[in-house]
């Protein structure tokens, strides 16, 4: 029986908030320190209007297109595929549709054993993404997307984040230590 599952990419796979908060304090924006993932309290005095355009700025840069991966993402997830090949691991980003950032997208991607990657409007919801794909879990950051994924019945898991501690999900602390979270999902499914 095969095994979806919905994988967030910016603060789950790839590290795109600090390096964007990098990109725009080069740019002279006031970064504040917070634990909350809202940009408009990350950044004091800007409005949706100039983020959108920074953001469309940052993802024609160099730096987008070269950002960092979260510490044994790929291998986690790589190993993982290995041990349980019914298990097809699908990304789904709201970065946007931009042909450029989708392209970046792809090749930020392209160490990982992701099957697939699904992009929706960057603020947008990921609810019709499940609700095509249909996953069985669900890993994000972002709290309304999992809200979404479990009233839809799939399972939520919250990658471990500071603006994410107020929720009774699964939790995986880092990748490193996420194949204990999820091996024993993996062979429940696999022996039905």
């Amino acid at each position: 029986m095969e095994i979806v599952v919905a994988v967030d990419v910016d603060e789950c796979l790839l590290k795109w908030l600090p390096s964007f908060e990098r990109y725009v304090s080069l740019r002279e924006w006031k970064v504040a320190q917070t634990s909350s993932y809202n940009l408009l309290e990350r950044f004091p005095g800007q409005t949706y209007a100039t983020l959108d355009r920074m953001i469309d700025q940052f993802h024609r840069s160099y730096e987008y297109e070269r950002l960092p991966e979260m510490p044994h993402a790929s291998e986690t997830l790589q190993v993982l595929k290995d041990e349980f090949p019914h298990v097809t691991f699908v990304a789904v980003t709201a970065c946007g549709r931009e042909p450029k950032t989708l392209q970046a997208r792809a090749w930020q991607l392209r160490n990982f054993p992701i099957d697939r990657c699904i992009a929706v409007d960057i603020r947008g919801s990921k609810a019709n993404a499940y609700n095509q794909l249909q996953p069985d879990i669900v890993i994000d950051d972002h709290l309304d997307h999992l809200t979404a994924a479990a009233s839809m019945g799939m399972t939520p898991i919250v990658f471990d984040q500071p603006w994410n501690t107020s929720c009774d999900f699964p939790r995986i602390l880092s990748w490193k230590h996420a194949g204990e979270l999820l091996k024993p999902y993996f062979q429940r499914e696999a022996n039905q």
